[in-house]
């Protein structure tokens, strides 16, 4: 696992060297309940796309020099305003946390 910064985010990489998959297996690793094998509910590549996509970050599967990597990019603040004055002036980059 590794991670940097980026622009206001945080980009996350998780790779194995492992069995390389089939890029129709790669193109639905994210399908709910998609199985590769026999065994096991494959629900949490699926839940783990839902909680980055809700924290407005994106989610990224490939193969880097014969390694299945995983990338996380999470942004560094929310993007969508809020109501709530103490959340957002907490929340809102400065010339410190931007960077």
């Amino acid at each position: 696992i590794r991670h940097s910064y980026i622009g206001g985010g945080t980009v996350v990489r998780m790779s194995d060297t492992g069995p390389i998959p089939p890029k129709e297996i790669l193109n639905r690793l994210f399908d709910p309940f998609f199985r590769a094998e026999a065994g096991g509910s494959d629900i949490g590549l699926f839940a783990v796309q839902r909680l980055v996509q809700k924290n407005f970050g994106t989610i990224v599967p490939y193969v880097n020099e014969e390694r299945n990597v995983i990338s996380l990019l999470l942004p560094s603040f929310p993007l969508e305003p809020t109501n709530d004055p103490e959340q957002s002036a907490s929340t809102q980059p400065t010339s410190e946390n931007a960077r």
